[in-house]
């Protein structure tokens, strides 16, 4: 390792002057790498695994609901449920076809 005096002295800039001109230029990159910045698919991955939760999370509260509401209130519930289990087929269709 050099000292960073040395770094100056050689006009060495470091990663985080490469990720400036880049930004400037209107290159997605990673701030830390002069690379361009490749980590979608696991924010996808991610936001994947946020909404199967969530949905999730939302049917089995709808489901215990169910024993101790009244008929009317049920169909409403099962009407929701029905259509957040749409929700849920189609987000991991997309995550699918992206693939």
């Amino acid at each position: 390792l050099r000292p960073r005096s040395s770094l100056r002295a050689t006009g060495a800039s470091g990663s985080f002057g490469s990720a400036q001109r880049a930004a400037e230029r209107g290159d997605r990159v990673n701030a830390t790498q002069s690379e361009p910045f490749e980590q979608p698919a696991l924010s996808e991955v991610e936001g994947l695994i946020h909404d199967v939760n969530s949905k999730c999370a939302s049917l089995k509260s709808a489901a215990a609901l169910l024993k101790d509401v009244s008929d009317q209130e049920k169909r409403e519930l099962l009407e929701l449920m029905e259509q957040q289990a749409g929700a849920l087929v189609k987000t991991i269709a997309e995550h699918k076809n992206r693939q």
